[in-house]
């Protein structure tokens, strides 16, 4: 597909004749997406236009961006409410995160790249995590070796030969501590939180956090998809497709029901 203009967009089938159903929101501005409509099923919108997404119900027809009223099919109104929904839930999602580790509260980016960075984050964590052994004096380590002193676990770039006592725990992430030839960093995971920033987490910590956040995603499209079952009945009602609306208070609910502490702003 060829390179589109940075900036907002709609997704439709273009293979329906009249109006159509937006089926989904692009911001290029902000995000990068990997599986894209093809061009033929995107038109261009203004900021204004995105702004107001949420606020009713979408269709593109003759090549321009419409809101929906209830004078239309049911089964148009249906797919531009399934739209609405799907967009609010994907919000939801790209907020971000609220999760509670240590007593703290954060609020997790849960853009599609932290998604897949933590999914990438957990699989490494994990593995080092199976692999490491209880430091020992005298003992050749590789460079990436992860050792377990007491609960906690250090990593060394560069290897060497450890010495005759355990090396003292950093207590700040990024700070080596040396042993004989050996120097021992706290091994963690750099996690991205809301609003722009990083924080780093023990393992432990990390997969706390990381099913919590898998918990609420869990959550968010559970309750996408309690909504939009009722959307895809054959013999759907003008009041069931009002009713489809996705939950001013979303974050509150999840929170309460996950017993979640509300995000901190840290």
């Amino acid at each position: 597909m060829a390179a589109l203009n940075a900036g907002y967009y709609a997704s439709y089938d273009s293979s329906v004749p009249g109006p159509s159903p937006v089926t989904g929101w692009y911001d290029t501005l902000k995000f990068t997406y990997t599986n894209m409509p093809p061009a033929e099923n995107l038109i261009q919108i203004t900021q204004a236009q995105w702004k107001a997404r949420l606020s009713g119900y979408w269709a593109v027809s003759n090549g321009t961006l419409i809101e929906v009223n209830y004078t239309l099919p049911l089964s148009v109104q249906a797919g531009a409410a399934l739209s609405k929904l799907s967009s609010s839930a994907t919000g939801t999602i790209e907020n971000g995160v609220p999760v509670s580790v240590g007593g703290q509260s954060y609020t997790i980016s849960s853009d599609k790249t932290s998604q897949l960075n933590l999914l990438a984050n957990a699989t490494v964590t994990l593995g080092a995590m199976m692999t490491a052994v209880n430091w020992s004096a005298g003992a050749s380590v590789a460079p990436l070796t992860v050792v377990k002193v007491g609960t906690n676990y250090l990593i060394t770039n560069t290897g060497g030969t450890t010495g005759t006592n355990a090396p003292a725990v950093p207590s700040t992430y990024g700070v080596g501590v040396s042993d004989n030839t050996v120097t021992w960093k706290l091994f963690g995971v750099l996690v991205a939180i809301e609003p722009h920033g990083t924080i780093w987490m023990s393992p432990d910590e990390f997969f706390s956090a990381y099913g919590q956040f898998n918990n609420y995603l869990t959550a968010v499209r559970q309750q996408y998809h309690t909504l939009a079952g009722a959307l895809h009945q054959p013999d759907i009602t003008e009041a069931q497709v009002q009713s489809a609306e996705w939950p001013v208070n979303i974050e509150n609910i999840l929170e309460s029901s996950l017993s979640i502490a509300g995000p901190s702003g840290q």
